[in-house]
């Protein structure tokens, strides 16, 4: 059997999705959210619905603007500063996913400079922030801070 690093390697979003949702037994399954420092079913629920984005992405959908209807379980009190990060009021728009991406961005690769790369796109080409569900106080947000100086 090859070592599932490599399976994970050639595995779709959606298989890979599946294949979390499916794996037995929890502790393995919490044991990999806590690396990301999630609870299990919040990481599986964002893994669905980042196969639900990335099909809308192949089928040159637009995201910017779109209200979602597979949407993902935020999480509730941990992390504590994550949690204050996301936008509940608008979870059906691109913004809350904006958020999780760049969590587990910073967390795969610190380095990766995606939120500075993100900002420019939505700069560059005009998009309405809050056509994307951002927040006003997105600037404000710690997720963003760290790098972006004028929100999101």
């Amino acid at each position: 059997m090859p070592p599932i690093w490599a399976v994970c390697e050639v595995m779709s979003l959606g298989l890979l999705s599946r294949w979390f949702t499916n794996l037995k037994p929890m502790t393995i399954r919490r044991n990999i959210a806590k690396i990301y420092g999630l609870d299990d079913r919040v990481l599986q629920s964002f893994l669905r619905h980042l196969s639900y984005i990335r099909n809308l992405c192949a089928h040159h959908s637009r995201l910017w603007n779109r209200r979602f209807t597979v949407i993902m379980k935020l999480p509730r009190t941990k992390p504590s500063d994550l949690v204050a990060d996301f936008y509940p009021a608008e979870n059906r728009k691109i913004y809350n996913t904006l958020v999780m991406l760049a969590w587990m961005m910073d967390r795969i690769c610190p380095d990766h400079h995606w939120k500075m790369r993100l900002q420019d796109l939505i700069l560059r080409h005009g998009i309405d922030p809050k056509a994307m569900g951002v927040p006003d106080d997105s600037v404000e947000r710690t997720i963003w801070r760290s790098e972006l100086k004028t929100g999101l």
